[in-house]
């Protein structure tokens, strides 16, 4: 009976189940919230509409965000395909593509965490990161660039790292060596275009770069991992690169540029106050805005009140806040 199988499928795959549900649930939430023409929409978000339609309706092919020396255009991309796909411009199609990339994390972050931990756990986590607060749900659904990419590659490099490390065995045949290569160049690749869509990702790849070196480098530096990598990371940042000759500019120079504004690590000392500060402000702003944090008044948040200071109390209990969460 087909009732049975389905209950025997089902009953097999319980978690896959689960989490798909779980998976719909929560990108069918953030496609409710655009339907809705939540959240409200702002100057880069125009921006990159206005990529997006030059690419879908004028042929332009840009690499970079209009105005900016950086950041890739990847939701501007895939805006320009919805347009077409649903018929027209308009910002609830733009806002599809990061959707779409934000559903794409989810999925990534259960096999992480399954790979990692357990199918539980990996339940879990799909739950918890499913709902969130006004700022976290905000980043998953406007198209300013960045953010959705950096889960989604974030989450991949980790997962294409935690796979080769666990996976990796020292005696085995060279045909099995030879194999595992090209997961070094999808490596790269995932490495490269997350760092043209958003320099930010750094920390996310210098750390599962770590664990390959860890624990796969003879596979690297022996079988040429390194260089399946270097190939795929070329790939992938290729258009970072491209701009940046044309414009006489070197993209990883202006990475340290944004640490600060102006100049580089080496040659402006201040730049590592700019570097601390920021590390406070997340610690302090980021983490307890992004989890929902309840203490503070709005007024005390220097992006969203008139810059008064913070209380002693506030600046305590969201360091608390901020820090906990983070260990």
């Amino acid at each position: 009976m087909p009732g049975v199988h389905i209950l025997k499928y089902l009953k097999k795959n319980i978690y896959s189940v689960t989490a798909a549900a779980i998976i719909t649930f929560a990108v069918g939430l953030r496609m409710l919230l655009l339907f809705l023409h939540w959240p409200p929409t702002n100057g880069d978000e125009g921006i990159m509409a206005t990529m997006a339609y030059n690419i879908a309706y004028h042929g332009e092919h840009p690499t970079t965000f209009y105005g900016q020396d950086y950041m890739g255009v990847i939701e501007a991309y895939l805006g320009a395909l919805f347009f077409h796909l649903t018929g027209g411009p308009s910002l609830t199609a733009l806002r599809t593509g990061v959707v779409s990339m934000v559903g794409l994390f989810f999925v990534c972050m259960y096999f992480l965490v399954s790979l990692l931990f357990s199918k539980k756990l990996a339940l879990v986590t799909l739950a918890l990161l499913s709902v969130g607060s006004i700022p976290y749900l905000t980043r998953q659904t406007i198209a300013t660039g960045g953010s959705s990419q950096t889960l989604l590659f974030g989450a991949l490099a980790f997962l294409i790292a935690s796979w080769l490390a666990l996976s990796y065995r020292r005696k085995v045949p060279s045909r099995t060596h030879l194999l595992r290569l090209p997961l070094y160049g999808a490596f790269g690749l995932v490495a490269g275009l997350a760092m043209w869509s958003d320099m930010v990702v750094l920390p996310f790849l210098a750390m599962a770069g770590l664990l390959l070196l860890v624990f796969c480098w003879r596979e690297l530096l022996v079988w040429g991992g390194w260089l399946m990598g270097l190939i795929g990371a070329l790939a992938g940042l290729f258009p970072s690169l491209w701009y940046s000759m044309n414009k006489g500019l070197n993209p990883f120079l202006t990475l340290f540029n944004l640490v600060r504004g102006t100049g580089t690590l080496k040659d402006d000392p201040i730049a590592t106050v700019g570097l601390w500060h920021n590390i406070v402000e997340t610690v302090q702003v980021t983490i307890p805005t992004a989890t929902g944090f309840p203490f503070c008044p709005v007024i005390e948040y220097p992006f969203l009140g008139d810059n008064t200071p913070r209380t002693l109390q506030c600046g305590i209990v969201q360091t608390t806040w901020g820090g906990g969460t983070w260990y």
